[in-house]
């Protein structure tokens, strides 16, 4: 059984704890992240949500992760807790993924697809409500520029990640958006 991963479940070390047997960076083709999630709770309130990550179909991109793999008889208690980490909103779909060494596997990916949906936000407006939003988690904000300086360590190039961040630490858009 695989677990593919795009965000924080990257690097917070859940996968330890469910044994897992190998990790493998790989790409999911027609999906790209983007931060259309409303967090309420982790990293925002009602009155000012957080934009956090999600991935969300599209034909032209593919969203670099890591694959985590784990023994078959351990898939229903590791959905469950990953249901539990990210909320009863996620659903994990099945997919085809691609490893960096060549193969392709079947992945269980998280994509969020409740009611906390943010449509038609420019990347400053996203900036805007991250840089009110602080949660039980923390600043909004420091979510968003983690997750960028997370995935650069990774070499993984993302630039809806790397532009939000920037204009949240500078104001300034990206000259390559």
């Amino acid at each position: 059984m695989w677990v593919f991963v795009y965000g924080s479940l990257i690097w917070n070390d859940w996968e330890i704890k469910f044994k897992c047997n190998n990790k493998k960076r790989a790409k999911l083709k027609g999906y790209g992240r983007i931060f259309n999630k409303n967090s309420v709770r982790n990293w925002g309130d009602k009155d000012n949500p957080c934009p956090t990550l999600n991935i969300i179909k599209n034909d032209e991109k593919f969203c670099e992760g890591i694959a985590f793999e784990f023994e078959d008889k351990r898939k229903d208690e590791i959905l469950l807790c990953l249901k539990e980490r990210e909320g009863k909103d996620f659903e994990f779909k099945e997919f085809n993924i691609k490893t960096y060494d060549g193969n392709q596997i079947t992945a269980f990916v998280p994509i969020y697809t409740g009611k906390n949906i943010i449509k038609g936000k420019t990347k400053e407006e996203l900036a805007e409500m991250a840089k009110k939003a602080s949660g039980n988690c923390g600043k909004c904000s420091d979510y968003i520029k983690n997750i960028a300086s997370r995935l650069d360590e990774l070499g993984i190039e993302d630039i809806e990640v790397s532009s939000l961040a920037k204009i949240i630490q500078d104001g300034q858009i990206s000259a390559e958006r």
